[in-house]
């Protein structure tokens, strides 16, 4: 219930079968990872015997995940959860499980660690990069993120007082800023059916992109440049996308100056466009435009949002999209850069197509980084002048050690350039944020 993943759209907390599973035990996990557990029957039985709960149904059509609704927890325990969330915990802390007080945080943490750790390490990688990333990351020493707790204060100090954190916003990101004094340092395992990684505790990697630059100070992070629709670009055979891009405009310039909205509605924007690369139907795209206008407390009227599809780079992208799926449809799946058939098999949606297309995207955009991954491995092998400590699926951020940030910059941009310019992908690194200390 105090999850830090919620819904796009009700911000209810997501509850994923996995997670209903790991509630009864290895037993159950087993089932569930064999396809063999249905969720409604544990959901029903969980609501009997521990406390009643309310649940929406997946949209598969959609691509809505389950959420919880409400639940008889009494609401002053909720209020009294929400309090505390607002502060460090205290030297006073119970553990919630035994009610005795608390060893030494660093101790729970590290046998947190070592749990999550085992977890990821049973789970079957997608593909050789997503193994290679896991067991680099995973690697890290937890004195990487001491830094990251000594700045919690100031974090907290920036939700209480920015009044750009209210409501639903305010309230995740105080039980993103909790989770991640509990366990700083993000354990990693593999998404489910895409390559992607993703951490397996609440962590750096979905926090508010504000609070995460004040927690990082001392990184730099970097990222792909509209790698998305560069992706697209390429791949779907779309070359005005193309042009646009190797031109070096901002997609994100462009698309506020044709809505005739200022640039800080860029998160909604992307929302949408992501929206449009990933298979959203068309209908739904303005929804999830004004869905994050509204978490991030900017301003987008409907109209705007409908207006969004009417630019000219994005009617193309649409089209092209279609007929990409129809590829996909006729085939009954496709390859992707891996080498890996991504079929209809294991994929329980109406639109198997539109998850398939996602899939090739991300696994592409994955591919982007490779030349990080090298450079990353061999550093392992050597000095460590740096480290990669956080990766966010088109980004990531480091922490360099000897002081040679402009010149480590230098070389992870021409290391992507060159093979994304081989390719003929129009994207690049770009620094998101610069060491600030």
């Amino acid at each position: 219930m105090t999850t830090t993943f919620r819904d796009d759209h009700t911000r209810n907390p997501v509850v994923s079968a996995e997670q209903i599973a790991r509630c009864y035990g290895d037993w159950a996990l087993k089932k569930q990872q064999d396809g063999n557990l249905k969720v409604g029957c544990m959901l029903k039985r969980f609501s009997r015997e521990v406390f009643y709960l309310e649940w929406s149904s997946p949209n598969h059509l959609q691509g809505d995940a389950r959420t919880i609704q409400s639940s008889g927890i009494d609401p002053s325990l909720n209020r009294e959860w929400e309090k505390a969330l607002n502060s460090p915990i205290g030297e006073d802390a119970v553990c919630f499980w035994s009610g005795k007080k608390r060893v030494h945080i660093s101790t729970q943490q590290q046998k947190c660690r070592e749990k999550l750790r085992e977890r990821s390490r049973q789970q079957e990688p997608p593909c050789e990069d997503s193994r290679r990333w896991r067991d680099y990351l995973n690697r890290r020493d937890s004195t990487l993120f001491e830094s990251v707790q000594s700045r919690l204060p100031q974090a907290y100090k920036r939700v209480r007082r920015d009044s750009d954190f209210k409501g639903q916003k305010r309230e995740e990101a105080f039980r993103h800023l909790r989770a991640i004094e509990e366990q700083p340092v993000p354990i990693y395992g593999f998404s489910k059916k895409t390559v992607r990684l993703k951490a397996l505790n609440p962590s750096l990697q979905t926090i508010d992109g504000d609070l995460r630059h004040i927690l990082t100070r001392d990184w730099i992070e970097l990222d792909l440049s509209s790698a998305q629709l560069a992706i697209a670009g390429v791949d779907w055979g779309i070359p005005k996308v193309v042009e646009f891009l190797s031109e070096g405009k901002s997609i994100w310039k462009e698309l506020a100056s044709f809505l005739d909205l200022p640039i800080v509605v860029k998160p909604a924007l992307k929302k949408g466009l992501y929206a449009a690369v990933y298979g959203a139907l068309v209908e739904n795209i303005p929804r999830f435009i004004l869905s994050k206008a509204n978490y991030e407390n900017t301003t987008v009227t409907e109209e705007k949002a409908k207006q969004f599809t009417e630019h000219p780079l994005v009617e193309e992208l649409l089209v092209a999209r279609e007929r990409k799926l129809k590829q996909i449809q006729e085939k009954g799946g496709e390859e992707n850069c891996y080498g890996r058939m991504i079929d209809y098999s294991g994929i329980d949606k109406k639109k198997p197509e539109r998850s398939i297309l996602a899939q090739l995207n991300q696994a592409r955009e994955m591919w982007l980084l490779e030349p990080v991954l090298s450079l990353a491995e061999n550093q392992d092998e050597g000095e460590q002048a740096w480290e990669v400590t956080l990766l966010q699926h088109d980004g990531f951020s480091i922490r360099v050690h000897n002081g040679q940030e402009k010149q480590v910059v230098r070389t992870f941009k021409s290391a992507v350039a060159d093979l994304a310019k081989d390719r003929g992908y129009p994207t690049r690194l770009e620094v998101e944020s610069m060491c600030q200390e």
